[in-house]
């Protein structure tokens, strides 16, 4: 029995409070702690949305700050350190939005940066794009690889998505509107790119380098992304930052100490300046690259939806590198920056596939993943009484549960146990994390009332 004033999910609280305790500690031990980067994190310490949130939302602002300026040559086309990235969580848990806000506030009045929010149409966000940036010319950036000369002075169109809910700027409608095809092609820099409007009237716009920063829930991805973002290839772009649970909680956060914000301002402002042209790989970092690369050791995963993240996982984690090496203002990519991007990567990587987990198209395999989360909330196992009355508006007959319960069972998420019902002693037939089943010593796999009705097998 719960002791007094506690519910028998405080315990399942605590446990999901630890793991992700766990995880942060070594999130935090894989990451760099030096430059703009180390200062951020100290920055927002004092604040409850996870310490990977700010790593990504930090890394973002620096590519924000450096957008076309700085690039990695790789012979045929640059690598420009543009990237794509979006918190998830469920809603109120991790503070996704604060977490974006604490980044935005630094950069929101230089006329440099032009942040863009609320712009859903693609006329309305590309005229944005090209209008934001005319005081923001400084002199011509790098043309593509081959070269091309574009006309000294003319602006970049350079930007950064804010969107603190993503459904603002992607949802089936936008979709249609053609802004995700435009969110693709943006997402490679361009050196052109010419948008015809309905009016047949052409918006051109050079030199693009597009950052994202946004935020969303895992249920919101799983009902509101249109097939084709997969096909297409358009969400396999984005850092997806996966949270369950934060890791920490503070009831009253501290404010940040306006110095720390103006410092942090400074070092984004000089890198902004200085940190310029084409990034080299010191010797020992193009080999382990070029080792790495060529080794064949890519991931071979089995998600449809992450294949495309998989292939461009080489320039992100060069994009990366770069970003770590600007947030110390030096001039070269050293192995250790190579080598911190990819650790950092996997493990936001291995996170991110639980985000994609909640995308299934297919009926059963939605409300596999419901039961499964069910269970996990449950402390590890639940009646299959217990399932068919949660999910009873959503499950068609028992037919799909024996369905359901096939899957779960040949995958090895579950064992099929039985045990004594508390409410009234009977036996019943229900499900059990695979991983929990050594936490309870009162299930068998027998019926023991009619030992002719096994586990996994539906009553005759």
């Amino acid at each position: 029995m719960a002791a007094p004033g506690k519910s028998p999910s405080d315990g399942l609280a605590r446990k999901l409070h630890d793991e992700a305790k766990k995880e942060e500690v070594y999130f935090r031990n894989i990451i760099p702690r030096t430059g703009f980067i180390g200062k951020y994190l100290s920055y927002t310490d004092r604040q409850e949305s996870p310490g990977s949130y700010h790593f990504w939302v930090a890394a973002t602002m620096l590519s924000a700050t450096v957008q076309r300026r700085a690039w990695i040559n790789k012979g045929i086309y640059n690598v420009y350190p543009s990237i794509y990235t979006i918190l998830v969580s469920p809603s109120g848990r991790c503070r996704k939005s604060r977490a974006i806000r604490l980044g935005t506030e630094l950069i929101e009045d230089f006329s440099w940066i032009n942040i863009i929010a609320d712009k859903t149409s693609p006329e309305a966000f590309l005229q944005a794009l090209m209008e934001g940036t005319q005081s923001m010319a400084q002199g011509p950036t790098a043309g593509p690889a081959g070269g091309i000369n574009i006309p000294v002075g003319t602006p970049d169109a350079t930007g950064l998505i804010r969107a603190t809910e993503l459904g603002v700027f992607i949802n089936r409608q936008t979709y249609t509107s053609g802004m995700v095809g435009i969110l693709t092609d943006l997402f490679d820099c361009p050196n052109k790119f010419q948008y015809l409007t309905r009016n047949k009237k052409p918006i051109i716009l050079h030199n693009v380098a597009i950052t994202f920063l946004g935020a969303t829930t895992p249920k919101w991805l799983a009902t509101n992304l249109p097939e084709g973002a997969f096909e297409g290839g358009f969400m396999s772009r984005f850092i997806l930052v996966v949270k369950e649970v934060r890791d920490r909680r503070i009831s009253f956060s501290a404010e940040p100490p306006q110095q720390e914000k103006r410092d942090l301002r400074d070092c984004l402002l000089r890198i902004h300046i200085n940190y310029r042209g084409s990034i080299p790989l010191e010797n020992p970092a193009r080999n382990w690259f070029d080792d790495w690369y060529t080794s064949g050791t890519a991931d071979i995963i089995d998600n449809e939806e992450m294949s495309g993240f998989v292939e461009r996982k080489p320039d992100t984690v060069l994009k990366l590198a770069l970003l770590l090496s600007a947030s110390d203002q030096r001039d070269t990519i050293r192995v250790e920056d190579l080598q911190s991007a990819k650790r950092i990567i996997d493990w936001t990587q291995e996170k991110m596939f639980d985000g994609f987990a909640h995308v299934d198209l297919s009926h059963i395999g939605s409300l596999r993943h419901k039961t499964l989360e069910a269970l996990k909330l449950a402390g590890g196992r639940l009646s299959r009484r217990d399932v068919m009355r949660k999910f009873g508006g959503r499950i068609n007959g028992v037919k799909d549960l024996e369905e359901i319960e096939a899957i779960m069972k040949e995958a090895g998420d579950i064992e099929i146990k039985f045990w004594r019902k508390n409410d009234t002693g009977r036996w019943g037939k229900g499900y059990v994390l695979t991983d929990s089943v050594q936490n309870y010593t009162d299930m068998v796999d027998v019926h023991p009332e009619n030992p002719n009705r096994p586990a996994g097998k539906k009553k005759s």
